[in-house]
């Protein structure tokens, strides 16, 4: 019996349905994409609005979750998140 060759899709040829997709952003997420558009790469801004301190590991992972994917949707590939001495995020765009 022959094998059936492989059909590679793009995502514009998929049409099944992904669980999961379409929800709505947090609202942390919704502000920091309002904040990074048009921010050149190489470039960023402290969000200063969210002080998580540096023993609050769980909280700042979320935080962190939330402003990569602010940034993802206003298209950056790739962003830093480091936290300053006063516990707030400095966000820089890298690609």
């Amino acid at each position: 019996m022959a094998a059936k060759a492989n059909k590679f899709l793009t995502p514009e040829e998929f049409t099944g349905v992904i669980p999961g997709r379409g929800r709505k952003p947090s609202p942390l997420a919704m502000q920091i994409a309002k904040m990074a558009e048009g921010c050149p790469v190489g470039s960023g801004f402290v969000y200063a609005d969210v002080k998580v301190p540096s023993d609050n590991k769980k909280e700042r992972g979320r935080v962190r979750s939330g402003i990569v994917t602010g940034c993802k949707s206003v298209g950056w590939q790739t962003t830093s998140v480091k936290w300053t001495a006063d516990d707030t995020a400095f966000i820089v765009r890298s690609a």
